[in-house]
């Protein structure tokens, strides 16, 4: 009986000293080979394998978005829907879908108390379809006439700003009062960008211990642009942050490209020439400030 178990105990560690042959070879192989590998030409073609693939994506993708027309629609509209949750999940507004539009913003204001008002910010797009530029011209200085119209006998509307989007652009121009139509000069729609830009905007007021930053696009860079004005600053409040109370006796730091810095306040702003700047006030000419003469001028003060 002892020798069965003996017999039994040998074969058992025969066998195991086996398997572990085996496997002892095995990984030996399998190390070697994995240290025989170059890593650096794997990495290559691994990225050189994805990137041809998003390409192959990418293209294949583009073909049928502008093949068929209700797959492109679909791809926008869901686009734009995040887009839109989003901005609903973050308390702002958000532009509309279409690639050319105008807009009508006004700021109006009503009694607080006594002495004080309250400044609210409305605004109505109207979509553009099959704009061509010289006839954007024409429709924007009508645009102009009829809201000049509105506010001439509105007395809440304290600003007003109109603002087109065309070919990704972003034309704007302050609604005067006692500027009925455009000039020669401004009736017509240029697309040409300045070569001001900004390098930094500041909002202050009592209702922010730290400045907020305030962005411009790119695209807002246009020659004869009036930027800045009072709605001009209350849209981007709307469309830029969260929070977005607004003081009128708010004051904007700007550090121009000359690195001067400039102030604004209540019903002043800015208009873009080619190469430099000016600063107005509502109904009356403020101060023109040029690329050369910035470094010797005390802005705004």
């Amino acid at each position: 009986m002892y020798e069965l178990f003996e017999t039994i105990k040998k074969n058992v560690e025969l066998a195991r000293n086996i398997c572990a042959y085996f496997i002892n070879a095995q990984i030996k192989d399998v190390s070697d080979k994995i240290l025989s590998i170059n890593y650096q030409k794997l990495q290559f073609d691994t990225i050189f394998c994805i990137n041809s693939n998003i390409e192959k994506i990418h293209a294949y993708g583009t073909m049928i978005y502008e093949k068929y027309d209700f797959i492109a629609r679909i791809v926008d509209l869901s686009q734009y829907a995040f887009i839109y949750l989003i901005a609903i999940i973050q308390y702002r507004r958000t532009e509309p879908l279409t690639s050319t539009w105008s807009c009508v913003s006004v700021l109006t204001k009503s009694y607080y108390n006594y002495k004080n008002f309250n400044y609210s910010y409305v605004e109505v797009y109207e979509p553009k379809i099959n704009m061509i530029l010289e006839k954007l011209s024409t429709n924007f200085s009508a645009l102009y006439y009829d809201v000049h119209s509105i506010i001439s006998n509105e007395n809440s509307i304290c600003d007003s700003l109109i603002t087109c989007k065309y070919n990704d652009k972003y034309i704007h121009r302050v609604v005067d009062r006692e500027k009925k139509t455009f000039t020669s000069k401004d009736s017509k729609i240029v697309l040409d960008e300045s070569d001001i830009k900004f390098l930094s905007i500041e909002y202050r007021s009592k209702d922010y211990i730290i400045p907020l930053v305030l962005e411009l696009k790119n695209e807002d860079y246009l020659v004869n642009n009036e930027i800045l004005s009072a709605t001009f600053i209350k849209r981007l409040l709307e469309y830029q942050i969260s929070y977005h109370a607004f003081d009128k006796n708010y004051e904007i730091t700007i550090l121009d490209n000359n690195l001067k810095a400039v102030y604004l306040k209540f019903g002043e702003y800015i208009k873009l020439n080619k190469t430099d700047y000016s600063i107005l006030k509502t109904s009356e000419f403020h101060e023109s400030v040029s690329s050369e003469s910035a470094k010797n001028e005390n802005i705004g003060q």
